[in-house]
């Protein structure tokens, strides 16, 4: 088979390829629908135990945080701030030591 040189793309050929290619836009991050999933994942795991609840959630809020771009973070903080959230070391400390409390008395309860 004998190509021709008018079978050949263009410069212009390419560039109008090129720039009507699809372009997969990264979407936009909103803090309400992260916080929204973790607290969907929490309740999840937890059933009916605030104590459980508390934590998971106060993990998954951290790790979630952690994951985080950093511009995205500190919006991510902001909103947990405006809902009075915590997730320091201490605040988590606590929630874990009402979790370790309530699956006892919930292993006492079941014997």
């Amino acid at each position: 088979m004998i190509l021709t040189n008018s079978s050949f793309l263009t410069s212009v050929d390419y560039l109008n390829f090129w720039r009507a290619r699809p372009v997969a836009v990264a979407p936009k991050f909103s803090a309400i629908k992260e916080m929204a999933q973790v607290f969907e994942s929490a309740k999840r795991v937890s059933g009916c135990h605030w104590e459980l609840y508390e934590a998971n959630m106060l993990r998954g809020l951290r790790d979630k945080a952690s994951s985080l771009h950093p511009a995205d973070r500190e919006l991510f903080l902001e909103l947990l701030a405006s809902h009075d959230i915590k997730i320091d070391g201490a605040t988590i400390a606590a929630a874990e030591r009402a979790e370790r409390e309530c699956r006892s008395a919930i292993a006492q309860s079941e014997l």
